[in-house]
Order: structure tokens, then C-alpha cells, then sequence
């Protein structure tokens, strides 16, 4: 058995990896999660819709790069939802029969209309049965059942964590604070490289007698946007170097910053004009949207440890 595995694996690397899964890979092993294996053909079975979609949107290197990353997250997702079950089989849990009827009650009416025997053979034609598809539904809403146990149930969002997440992203729900900006940048491994400081002063002087921003950056401007005058255009705060924007904090618009110095040099910035921001108000659909947002965070984290914690109780080995 040992020997099977150890070729399995080897096999199971190279499928995960390529393009197309050969016959032959099809029962090659992605995964191991206690005593259950997690194949190649069990990625075949996730992914394959969606790598169809993909065939039809890329090709190539960028093709083969977006296989490989869809592979390794349903392969993720496999492994985390043994992981669940095996943690929901520890604890004694029992997915009650009416739940599981439901499930596939609702499966059968979607897929064909309520035909029981219908779906019974488009099941046999996919190469699985009605006990089959009894069992994965079974384990499925053991696995939804233990997440609700276990992360879902325990997020509480207060009115007070809402309040502070408006007060730190206001402006992220609204118009955002945003600044009309043309630069020069001197570069220190440019050509001024020699007399860098010197330039700063000659630009510096020119500035102050009056030449046009626009001419200066034609003239001196290193940054790719000298022929057009080293216009950058409209940019959010969140958008700039938070060393430019203090420097640019007490700047009228109209007028020419000190030297700033960045990794690259030093740099002037004209400020053309500047657009506050406006915050939407927290109305109720905000609070709402805000809510969502934090609960959605909170579940990542909680369901991220627990999974965490699951691994390090858990057997598990990865072949990818």
C-alpha cells in the first residue's frame, strides 16, 4: 500500500500542475486528511466548470497559472471540509434525516423539476448514485451545521464597533478628499546624479521668480509625465505618498511645495487645486452595509483559527 501511495503522489504532483489530467492521473493523491485521500479526480470533479470557463478566456502560460491556482483552492477547500466532518464525527454530532430529505428534496426540484427517477439517472450518467449523493449531502450539512456551531453564531456586531468603522472610513462610503497635483522629480541616480542638490536649488529659484510649473517639469521633470508638464491629474489622499501629503498640508492651491524627498530623490509638487471629501451620512442602509462588512471580517478570522486549530489536531499532508 506504502509503494502505491509514494507513486500516487508522485503522479498526483505532476497532474496538479499541468494543464490536462491524463487517465492515468486521475487517482493520483492531492492530499491526505487522517485516513481519507483526496485525488486528482476529486479536483477534477470540483474544478472542472470553471476551468472550462477559464479555456475560454485565456491561454497559455496565464492559462496553466490560473489552472494551477484554481487546483490548489478547491484542494484547500477539500482539505478544510474533512477537517470540519472529522471535528463534527469527534463531537458526537448527528445531522438529523428530515434536513438531509430537504436538501436533496430541493436539489431534485431544481436540477429536474421534482423527477426523482430523472435525477436518479442523470446521477448514474456522472458516474455516482442516490446513496452516494445522500452521503455527500449528509456530510455537507455537517459541515454547515459545525461552522454555525462554531463561527457564524458567535459574531455579535455592535452599534459601537459600527459608529468607529464610519468614523475611520467615512470618506471610503462618500467622495474622497482629493488633490489636482503636477510634478518634477529629480532623480538621485539621474542625471543630476552629480549635482543633485545644486538642480534642487536652480529649480527652487526658478519657482520662486515666477516660471511656469509646467515649463520647469519639460525642462528638469525626470517622472514620466514631463512632456505633459508633469500633470498627475486628479489623485484620492489614499492615493499619495503620506509624506507628500504632510508636505502638501499647509500648500495653497496655486502654489509650489518645498523640496520633498522620496527614495528616488527629491521631488516639487504644484498644487492645482484641491476637492474635499464629502461623507455619506450613517442612515440605517449604512449602518446595514457597515455591519455586513465588519461580520464578514469576523467570520474570516474566526473561521481561519478555527481551521487552524483543526490542522495542528488533525493528521494532514499536502502533495501540492
Amino acid at each position: 500500500m506504502k509503494r502505491v501511495l509514494i507513486a500516487c503522489t508522485w503522479l498526483g504532483s505532476l497532474a496538479l500542475g499541468g494543464i490536462a489530467l491524463a487517465a492515468g492521473y486521475t487517482d493520483a493523491v492531492a492530499a491526505i486528511v487522517i485516513d481519507k485521500i483526496i485525488t486528482v479526480f476529486d479536483l477534477h470533479q470540483e474544478t472542472m466548470p470553471a476551468e472550462l470557463q477559464l479555456r475560454e478566456k485565456y491561454e497559455g502560460e496565464d492559462l496553466q497559472k490560473r489552472i494551477v491556482e484554481l487546483r490548489k483552492a478547491a484542494a484547500q477547500k477539500l482539505i478544510e471540509e474533512e477537517l470540519i466532518y472529522a471535528e463534527f464525527k469527534e463531537l458526537g454530532g448527528r445531522v438529523p434525516r428530515d434536513l438531509v430529505q430537504k436538501r436533496i428534496d430541493r436539489v431534485v426540484v431544481s436540477r429536474t423539476g421534482g423527477d426523482r427517477r430523472q435525477f436518479e439517472k442523470a446521477l448514474l450518467s456522472q458516474n455516482t448514485n442516490m446513496a452516494e449523493f445522500e452521503e455527500k449531502a449528509t456530510r455537507s450539512l455537517a459541515v454547515e451545521l459545525l461552522l454555525q456551531e462554531k463561527v457564524f453564531r458567535a459574531v455579535h456586531i455592535s452599534p459601537t464597533m459600527i459608529q468607529e468603522y464610519y468614523e475611520k472610513h467615512k470618506f471610503e462610503f462618500g467622495t474622497k478628499p482629493a488633490l489636482h497635483l503636477q510634478i518634477i522629480q529629480l532623480r538621485k541616480q539621474g542625471r543630476y546624479a552629480a549635482n543633485l542638490e545644486e538642480t534642487v536649488k536652480t529649480v527652487q529659484d526658478r519657482i520662486a521668480r515666477g516660471i511656469a510649473f509646467g515649463d520647469l517639469a519639460r525642462e528638469f521633470s525626470e517622472d514620466p509625465t514631463a512632456e505633459k508638464e508633469g500633470d498627475l491629474g486628479w489623485l484620492a489622499l489614499d492615493e499619495i505618498s503620506p509624506r507628500f501629503v504632510e508636505g502638501l498640508k499647509d500648500v495653497k492651491p496655486g502654489s509650489v511645495s518645498a523640496p520633498l524627498r522620496n527614495d528616488d530623490g527629491a521631488v516639487f509638487l504644484n498644487l492645482v487645486a484641491r476637492q474635499g471629501g464629502t461623507a455619506q451620512a450613517l442612515d440605517d442602509a449604512l449602518r446595514s452595509r457597515i455591519e455586513d462588512i465588519l461580520r464578514q471580517t469576523e467570520e474570516r478570522s474566526r473561521y481561519r483559527a478555527f481551521i487552524e486549530e483543526l490542522q495542528k489536531k488533525y493528521y494532514v499532508r499536502k502533495f501540492f
